[in-house]
């Protein structure tokens, strides 16, 4: 029904293999995650890949952000457009390769003095902690019960420094303001950016609260000769 709109409407349409790939239970799935994940590949507004530069990002209409990498090939998070500026008559498609997941979430406490100054939780509730972060994903930021004090941030270059560009980070705060109440930002790990990498959390206004987070990513199996 949205995309019979008047739009116009940007597209990133997976293939049908890349929907297979993705493993997507529609019989576990609810109808409000499957329309999550759907209007997150959806842009308001046309948007040929001429328009694209790299590091850039933008809403979707699930009010997620996405993020755009523009070198050889073009990539939105970490789907490469495989045929690009199909025009329809309300915007434009562009076939990539994988199916975009929405960002995972992570509500931050408050904050305190004493190691490890945050707490990290994937529901609002804060109940369920987050322990580590999976590479493989993108990630929301955003404070739990939103607290004034302590603002948040992160960086892979250290205390109150921008990070590299292995990192795309879109929303509010900065590195020398970080988040409070109900800021929020999001991001992005490129293909530069490997677990081997240091991603510091920190209290934008007390150097002695930094810490840095456990990453992971999906191990790459090898085969049978590389194995032995």
């Amino acid at each position: 029904e949205t995309l019979q709109g008047e739009g116009p409407f940007t597209v990133f349409a997976p293939t049908d293999q890349a929907f297979s790939d993705a493993g997507i239970d529609l019989a576990a799935v609810s109808q409000s995650d499957l329309t999550d994940i759907l209007t997150y590949h959806v842009v308001s507004g046309t948007v040929m890949s001429t328009d694209l530069s790299d590091g850039a990002t933008t809403d979707a209409l699930n009010g997620d952000k996405v993020s755009f990498s523009v070198d050889s090939t073009v990539r939105v998070n970490d789907a490469t457009v495989t045929v690009a500026d199909v025009e329809a008559s309300n915007g434009v498609i562009h076939v990539i390769d994988k199916v975009l997941m929405p960002p995972v979430d992570v509500y931050v406490g408050d904050g305190t003095m004493a190691h490890p100054y945050y707490d990290f939780y994937s529901d609002a509730a804060g109940t369920t902690s987050v322990d580590q972060l999976d590479i493989s994903n993108n990630y929301k930021f955003q404070r739990l019960s939103n607290p004034s004090a302590h603002p948040f941030y992160i960086s892979d270059t250290g205390y109150n420094s921008d990070s590299s560009d292995n990192l795309i980070i879109a929303g509010d705060g900065s590195s020398s303001a970080g988040i409070s109440d109900d800021e929020s930002f999001t991001v992005f790990f490129r293909d530069g950016f490997s677990v081997d990498d240091t991603l510091n959390y920190f209290c934008t206004v007390h150097s002695s609260m930094i810490s840095e987070f456990t990453l992971t990513a999906p191990a790459d199996l090898v085969d049978i000769p590389t194995v032995a």
